[in-house]
């Protein structure tokens, strides 16, 4: 069964279709494609789903904002959530998961995954606690051209690996300029750590790195002086770039 969609003057669409259940799919309604049509004014679109359906989008000439969020802890194995990421390549500003990171940017599918050569801002939102180091290279490595990322809400759990990659080839972050870590939870395992200097280490044209502590870090005296312990040791990081600066607040 197809359902279509035809919207030719909407300007912002989100498909919410957060069912995380397989019994679902013996219901009609989720064992079919869904058609988007928007020609022409669509800007916005975003999916917060498990892309249990098929989807399928069509004529987005002027999609300037894409975001995509998988939710729930059951990826199909099916191609729907390749088949829409495959339709954001072309936009300037790019929105997505931490989930959809994982599902889309592995290693052993990183040759069928499209280069995302058009990408320039790129923000990494979290859905769980969570982030393989090796999904993050594979993201990075797609967008050659991207200046600004931004991590929201960046409680991860990288990994030790992390401490022990090389710094990577010069075509990766060639034109990273601007970075962003909100709610720094200095925790104790120091990934956070990890990740700024994988970051600093592999951003050669940095300028500006903003670090913004949690808001439930003030409340505890205990954790306040921890993140001042944290930020000393941010600041003795080596940076590949020489004129770049690390703000907190």
């Amino acid at each position: 069964m197809i359902i279509a969609i035809v919207a030719p003057v909407l300007k912002s669409l989100c498909v919410v279709d957060t069912f995380d259940t397989l019994e679902c799919l013996d219901d009609e309604c989720y064992n079919c494609e869904m058609k988007i049509l928007c020609v022409g004014d669509l800007k916005s679109l975003t999916f917060d789903c498990n892309f249990l359906r098929v989807y399928s989008l069509h004529k987005l000439p002027s999609l300037v904002d894409p975001s995509m969020n998988f939710v729930g802890t059951q990826f199909m194995g099916n191609n729907a959530v390749h088949q829409v990421f495959r339709e954001f390549c072309d936009v300037n500003d790019l929105e997505v998961s931490s989930s959809v990171v994982e599902v889309l940017f592995r290693p052993e599918i990183s040759s069928i995954m499209p280069n995302l050569l058009k990408v320039i801002n790129l923000e990494v939102n979290k859905t769980y606690d969570g982030l393989d180091c090796s999904s993050l290279i594979c993201l990075l490595s797609d967008m050659p051209n991207i200046e600004s990322l931004v991590f929201s809400d960046t409680h991860w759990t990288f990994g030790v690996n992390l401490q022990i990659l090389p710094t990577l080839p010069v075509r990766y972050l060639q034109r990273l300029e601007s970075i962003e870590l909100r709610c720094f939870y200095a925790d104790e395992d120091e990934n956070e750590i990890h990740v700024v200097e994988f970051l600093l280490k592999n951003a050669r044209v940095l300028k500006k790195m903003t670090v913004i502590s949690c808001s439930a870090l003030y409340a505890d005296p205990r954790k306040q002086l921890e993140v001042t312990k944290k930020v000393k040791k941010l600041l003795r990081l080596p940076r590949a770039s020489d004129c770049s600066v690390i703000e907190f607040s």
